[in-house]
């Protein structure tokens, strides 16, 4: 499989995608909001377009986490984007979790203002930390597997992966779907491995993932 083919796949596992922090909340012509690749992104945009397309094919479920400003964390504006995609405000969410008919893709935001330091003490790289209603919405896409994909191999990618693992989730990481954080090494980056490996994340190289998953078709 190579994530471009247009026919409904049906797995023996339910896969559910989490894309964390590649694509940011802009607003577009005419006022509406859609979502843009991030700049860093794009060095990893033909992988993350194969993954992107692969959960559309199959209809798993799609969380995005993205830093968001303080206006758009508390306005809660409407995301325009293609198919819809629905929106978690900081601060509720719950009436978009309780009925999941005809939602696939969610964006979930963090904040984002304030220097560095400001940031790490406040956890703002961590989006379970600042949404009520992320770990209800994980409970009722209800997959086997969550696939994590992203930025921020070091913090924002971590912790989400930490996170889906509190809750009870099975997680693999496309390890060459990922970037680094801006002050990771390779050493920094090689003790998040294997300190999430030792939690029960899975790491895999995107061909092989879709490798294995090919031999799960049902349909």
């Amino acid at each position: 499989m190579n994530g471009n083919e247009k026919e409904m796949k049906v797995y023996t596992e339910r896969y559910a995608l989490f894309d964390v922090d590649t694509r940011r909340l802009n607003e577009q012509v005419g006022g509406d909001w859609g979502l843009v690749l991030v700049e860093k992104a794009k060095v990893i945009e033909e992988r993350l377009r194969r993954v992107m397309m692969w959960a559309k094919i199959c209809g798993a479920r799609e969380v995005i986490s993205t830093c968001i400003t303080t206006t758009q964390a508390m306005g809660g504006v409407e995301v325009r984007d293609g198919e819809g995609v629905w929106q978690l405000p900081v601060d509720g969410g719950v009436n978009v979790v309780e009925d999941l008919e005809g939602k696939r893709r969610f964006v979930v935001g963090r904040p984002c203002e304030g220097c560095r330091e400001e940031k790490v003490e406040k956890r703002f790289y961590d989006v379970f930390a600042h949404h009520q209603s992320l770990a209800k919405l994980v409970e009722k896409i209800d997959a086997d597997v969550w696939v994590v994909v992203g930025a921020s191999f070091d913090f924002c990618l971590r912790v989400t992966a930490e996170g889906l693992v509190r809750l009870g989730q099975k997680v693999v990481v496309l390890e060459d779907v990922t970037l680094p954080s801006p002050r990771s090494t390779v050493e920094s980056m090689q003790k998040t491995k294997d300190e999430l490996s030792a939690i029960g994340v899975e790491w895999m190289g995107i061909d092989a993932f879709f490798e294995k998953i090919e031999a799960e078709v049902v349909q």
